[in-house]
């Protein structure tokens, strides 16, 4: 699990530093810049797979624009010429500098890469000159020369084996952005026709996520694996099957996020983004609860990220266990993403005994973020 992560110099982020915990949700006005920060570690995932390139990033849900990824505030006092971005995990910790690309069709060159177990530094790399240790016990090194546009973490997975920066570099190699919209591996078209033949043979698995979506979505009696069809209880027997073009988009929402939750061997990491766009307010509500409760209460569940902008969402979060946190998202007077932390405290557990719902306190103002429209 990611315990921290800090991105410097990627659009409107100049320093953001982020401490997660298991289910983390970001919510904030539009263009403060959440979807910048899943974008920033879905970078440092394309780098721990050993290349950045425009394939690598949109197979991970990265918009790869002409414009220029490096912060250009004009406010900035000095001008940003890489983008950093650093993350640990249990004694382990990967930082790679990264330099934008000069035109359209080239990857970005890794200008420095640092990666660290235990204190100790097991290889580096300043552009095309590098080291790495081959033994941890002997501390033996080797001088490698590094290609300026290919990363050295794969290297390292393989000469050190198992440990704990071999598994944060494991984790964000797998880590993608996973939004319904689009024709995208991570789209929910991808995930449904890659999932359902692989849930074809693990069958309690399947019978587990049926039994969620009959929870929440009271019309769907059933589920089909075969082309992922819903049966309509209202419906006549020989009629009620229908595709899941044909569902509503809730429906097929809590399908799309309970398949990638639970699905064997699925991502240890794994960010949703507008996946709550098409439910109604309870049933964000809803989803947002069972979505808590499968990651606080079942071991093995991937780490959640979670974008929203729906308020109902706020509601489900348990901000007394400190697995759970909340990010509020905005950008200040000079433009700059910053992120706080809304903790649990003395004051919202008075504010819970009156009535106010943290929904109701973010749209207040209170909790900070919000726009003057």
């Amino acid at each position: 699990m990611l315990q921290k992560v800090r991105i410097r110099g990627l659009r409107t982020i100049v320093d953001v530093t982020l401490e997660l915990g298991q289910f983390n949700v970001f919510i904030g006005p539009n263009g403060a810049g959440k979807t910048n920060l899943l974008e920033g570690i879905a970078l440092l995932g394309a780098a721990a797979q050993g290349q950045v390139d425009p394939d690598a990033l949109n197979a991970r849900g990265v918009r790869v624009t002409r414009t220029q990824q490096r912060t250009l505030l004009r406010t900035s006092q000095r001008r940003q010429t890489k983008v950093i971005i650093e993350a640990w995990a249990e004694q382990a910790r990967y930082e790679a500098r990264l330099q934008e690309p000069r035109t359209w069709s080239w990857s970005w060159s890794f200008a420095r890469e640092r990666l660290m177990e235990n204190g100790e530094e097991l290889a580096a790399r300043e552009h095309d000159v590098g080291r790495l240790v081959l033994h941890r016990k002997t501390g033996d090194v080797v001088a490698i020369k590094p290609e300026h546009d290919r990363g050295i973490a794969p290297l390292v997975c393989a000469t050190q084996g198992e440990g704990p920066l071999s598994a944060l570099l494991r984790a964000l190699d797998l880590f993608a952005i996973y939004s319904p919209h689009g024709s995208s591996p991570e789209s929910m078209k991808g995930v449904l026709f890659e999932c359902a033949p692989e849930l074809q043979r693990e069958r309690i698995v399947w019978r587990r996520i049926v039994d969620e979506v009959r929870r929440l979505a009271e019309w769907a009696e059933d589920v089909s694996d075969e082309g992922v069809s819903f049966a309509d209880r209202h419906l006549r027997r020989d009629a009620r099957w229908i595709s899941t073009g044909a569902a509503d988009d809730g429906t097929r929402l809590v399908l799309y996020m309970l398949m990638l939750l639970l699905l064997p061997e699925g991502p240890p990491i794994l960010a949703f983004e507008n996946a709550d766009h098409a439910l109604s307010p309870r049933l964000a509500l809803r989803v947002a609860e069972r979505v808590q409760h499968i990651l606080l209460n079942e071991p093995g569940r991937p780490q959640v990220l979670m974008v929203t902008q729906r308020p109902e969402v706020l509601d489900a979060l348990d901000l007394r266990d400190d697995r759970v946190r909340l990010f509020i998202v905005a950008r200040n007077r000079s433009g700059e993403t910053e992120v706080g932390r809304v903790r649990y405290s003395d004051a919202i557990a008075r504010c819970t005994e009156r009535g106010m719902t943290l929904s109701r306190l973010w749209l207040s103002g209170a909790l900070g973020g919000m726009p003057n429209l």
